[in-house]
């Protein structure tokens, strides 16, 4: 039987979220992993190059295949939250090990952007907790590096071509804007983000 992710048990009353900013290359290991220490950590996609979280979530097929790639050379080393599309026709053997599923069209979820679908699942089943949000920035470093993973991968390069990237980045926060409902409980603790939404500050305030 499945699980999803209103199964998914957090007793931290805090949640961090670690989204794919370039300032997340800024923050010192032993930051990170004081944040892990005392919260429940999520990261998402090609994390675990370098982010070991206590859940990684994705939501894209291409991420599927490169995770199960990535992970038939190293023993897992967090939970696995997957979207149930990123499997379709795919007979790879990470199917096995994920620990919970989610689908933006059974929990009617707004946009199509990974780090919205799971703001509102934490808003949906976590509500009474303070979720922190890195690597929300909001802004484009040299006119082609959104992601701090961009410098691992050409993967999201490759896919975007001659998309503008700013337009991504603003359709990604005008959803966060739309189906967002509950803001107070998302601290946003990118210094330079560029993103308004969330009240900003420093996650040493909230669990230093």
């Amino acid at each position: 039987m499945k699980k999803y992710f209103q199964d998914m048990p957090i007793k931290e009353s805090v949640i961090s979220v670690f989204g794919s900013g370039n300032s997340i290359n800024n923050m010192p290991s032993s930051e990170v992993e004081q944040i892990k220490q005392h919260s429940f950590m999520i990261t998402m996609n090609y994390a675990p190059i370098k982010l070991v979280g206590h859940v990684n979530m994705w939501s894209d097929k291409k991420v599927s295949t490169w995770l199960n790639d990535f992970y038939a050379k190293r023993d897992k080393n967090n939970i696995f939250l997957a979207r149930e599309r990123a499997f379709r026709n795919s007979n790879l053997p990470l199917y096995g090990k994920v620990d919970y599923w989610f689908d933006e069209k059974r929990e009617k979820l707004g946009g199509n952007y990974t780090i919205v679908w799971l703001l509102q699942l934490l808003e949906k089943y976590f509500p009474q907790k303070k979720v922190l949000v890195f690597g929300l920035d909001m802004q484009v470093i040299d006119n082609k590096r959104s992601k701090w993973y961009d410098d691992h991968t050409d993967y999201d390069r490759a896919k975007r071509g001659n998309v503008r990237i700013e337009r991504k980045l603003n359709l990604c926060a005008n959803q966060m804007d739309r189906y967002l409902r509950n803001k107070e409980m998302f601290i946003n603790c990118t210094k330079d983000s560029m993103y308004e939404g969330f009240t900003k500050s420093t996650w040493q305030t909230i669990i230093g």
